[in-house]
């Protein structure tokens, strides 16, 4: 047990340690600077090539192999006379009008109309409950105009989805232009029906760039987030505060504004080459006679680079929460070698060794084997101070009582007061960390209850199962202890000889029993405090008849013999009752399990129809709610159907 929990502790560790190593390279916080991306190749003069680019800076070259061209021009994209499409999607939902937010997208977005970048149509779509193309393809007076119009729904649904579909068909019509587009979120989509493995293959194909302005709230979908702009190639920036939402506009702006066009005249015979882009390698590939565009145009676009780690540390707190990881790994890990290699031996089990046969332990009722390495499960002396602490206030609730005597009964060989100790802690962690990923109060306070009913439950469930088998073992016990005693044994050397003959639940009992004996205390007294232990009628029953014929005689062995028979039919008629509710048994489950397969197979089939209930503060009360009518309902219907014998 004691190295198991070395062993436990040590992984547990090591995956701390890996998890925050890995919540910690995805914790950088989101530049503007962007890699470079291919958008469009124009090879129908080849071998003359046009090649359309965003990102990477204006120190541009081109190479075949180790051989730099030198027929190779490169400007912005404007001054070629290239057009470019900006959209703007604008999530209008009640997030985005709290702290002053929409007014800060508002004054950006009038910057824009007022200077719009060189040889760029504008666009503005808002994604409130009902996406609304306001304008497409016009200058910056009519785009004004729509920002001006800009206002909440007050509605804190979000059709992001919906919206960025329709902006994509709108760029799609725009075919000799570049397309780009900037989406301003700031809550998570709940109503759109469009998938969003749609517009990943959108934005891939179409050559789409899409930058986006993450705005600090809760309830956004940083994931979806975090997609949009790998898939687009666009910066990815927070929006913290108004002032930092307009900075984020202005700079993705920016850098549509500089998109360049690089021409190079092939020599003859050259097919494909390199351009080598603010230090950076991208390989073009044309198609004489053609025009490319999109993934066709730059195959790395059809692998993204993501950001690892799960979507509420994408951002300057992850690193914070990381080193938070990484502390506790560390600090698990030297409890873990401490437990492997620490040896503490007990002075009190030597004691009793001569009065245990197989090796028993009086205070525990333990095997001295399991007793001793229990007993040395905590040996650091911060966790044995810990430990202390919390059986004392464990003891003045008198909490401490009732979980000693529930894991005497399900037969845990651990202390009580180290196992408060760990739940607890465990339970906090565990809870913590959920609220942590999840960033819903609500589901915290969901784990929290979880982990705090779980292990009185599962303890529960392990001492019926030991009860139950102690009660199939005890009928034969009974036949076997009534033939010693016609054999000539005493009571007790036919409870000795028995003990290390059986196995079970009801083998360590009796040796329990014995030991105790041994040491001087009263039989009666020792199998009382067993039956009880056990939760057993029929063997407080058994008791009962053996300490009544010791006080005014008969026959024990016969006695004993009648009480299991009379247990056998007990049983039987047990079983009666449990085949004749069967079908009530089986109507309770199949009733209880009904929403669960229910909600599973709806989640499979639509799952935009269900994520309300997970990512809405309503919708998540109305799940906790009803999970909490169904396991009282699911109780009810068993103790319905439950028929004490």
């Amino acid at each position: 047990m004691r190295r198991c929990w070395g062993v436990a502790a040590s992984l547990t560790a090591t995956a701390l340690l890996a998890g925050g190593a890995l919540l910690g390279s995805g914790a950088s916080a989101n530049g503007v600077t962007v890699p470079p991306a291919v958008k469009r190749i124009d090879a129908t003069a080849f071998p003359k090539v046009s090649i359309d680019l965003f990102g990477g800076g204006n120190d541009v070259s081109a190479a075949v192999g180790a051989t730099g061209l030198t027929s190779i021009t490169s400007r912005r994209a404007a001054d070629a006379g290239v057009t470019s499409e900006l959209v703007y999607v604008v999530d209008t939902s009640s997030p985005m009008a709290l702290d002053g937010r929409l007014d800060a997208v508002k004054q950006s977005l009038a910057k824009v109309a007022a200077a719009p970048p060189a040889g760029t149509r504008l666009g503005l779509v808002t994604a409130g409950t009902v996406p609304v193309t306001r304008v497409d393809s016009v200058d910056g007076p009519a785009f004004a105009a729509a920002v001006a119009d800009l206002h909440s729904t007050g509605q804190s649904q979000s059709s992001m989805r919906d919206a960025l579909a329709g902006t994509l068909a709108l760029l799609r019509a725009h075919k000799d232009s570049l397309a780009n587009v900037v989406v301003i979120t700031a809550s998570t989509d709940t109503v759109s029906g469009t998938a969003y493995q749609a517009l990943h293959s959108a934005i891939l194909d179409g050559g789409v760039t899409v930058g986006v302005v993450a705005v600090d709230n809760p309830g956004l979908d940083a994931s979806t987030a975090r997609s949009l702009a790998a898939d687009g190639r666009g910066p990815l920036q927070d929006g913290k505060d108004p002032s930092s939402i307009g900075a984020a506009i202005d700079s993705t702006t920016a850098l549509v504004g500089a998109e360049r066009r690089v021409t190079v005249q092939l020599p003859a015979g050259v097919q494909s080459f390199d351009l080598v882009i603010g230090g950076q390698r991208v390989s073009v590939a044309p198609s004489a006679g053609f025009v490319t565009v999109g993934t066709a145009a730059n195959p790395t676009m059809a692998t993204p680079d993501k950001v690892a780690g799960p979507s509420f540390l994408q951002s300057d707190n992850g690193k914070v929460i990381a080193i938070g990881l990484a502390t506790v790994a560390i600090v698990l890990f030297a409890v873990g070698i401490a437990l492997l290699i620490v040896r503490k031996d007990s002075t009190l089990d030597e004691v009793l060794m001569p009065y245990a046969e197989g090796g028993w332990s009086a205070p525990t009722g333990l095997p001295i084997t399991e007793a001793e390495e229990s007993g040395a499960l905590v040996e650091t002396k911060f966790v044995q101070r810990a430990v202390e602490i919390t059986r004392k206030v464990a003891q003045s609730r008198g909490v401490l009582v009732w979980f000693e005597k529930a894991l005497e009964r399900a037969d845990v060989p651990v202390h009580p007061a180290e196992f408060l100790f760990f739940y607890s802690v465990s339970t906090a962690v565990l809870s913590a960390f959920a609220a942590v990923m999840t960033g819903s109060a609500i589901t915290a306070v969901l784990v929290l209850g979880l982990l705090i009913v779980a292990p009185p439950l599962v303890l529960n469930f392990l001492a019926g199962r030991r009860r139950r088998k102690f009660q199939s073992q005890l009928p034969d016990t009974l036949n076997l202890l009534a033939g010693s005693l016609k054999a000539g044994y005493s009571l007790m050397q036919g409870v000795a000889a028995i003990s290390q003959e059986i196995d079970g639940p009801m083998g360590k009992e009796l040796r329990r029993i014995v030991l105790e004996s041994r040491l001087g205390r009263p039989l009666e007294d020792a199998m009382n405090d067993s039956a009880a232990r056990m939760g057993s009628a029929d063997f407080e029953w058994a008791v009962m008849a053996i300490n009544i014929q010791r006080e005014v005689g008969g026959n024990l062995a016969e006695l004993l013999m009648t009480v299991a028979d009379t247990m056998v039919q007990r049983e039987r008629l047990r079983r009666d009752v449990k085949s004749l509710t069967a079908e009530g048994r089986m109507s309770a489950i199949v009733i209880g399990a009904l929403p669960v397969l229910l909600g599973f197979a709806m989640y499979s089939l639509n799952p935009g129809y269900m994520r309300v209930l997970f990512n809405d503060h309503f919708g998540q009360m109305l799940l906790g709610g009803s999970i909490l009518l169904a396991l009282v309902g699911f109780w009810w219907m068993k103790k319905t159907i439950e028929v004490e014998v």
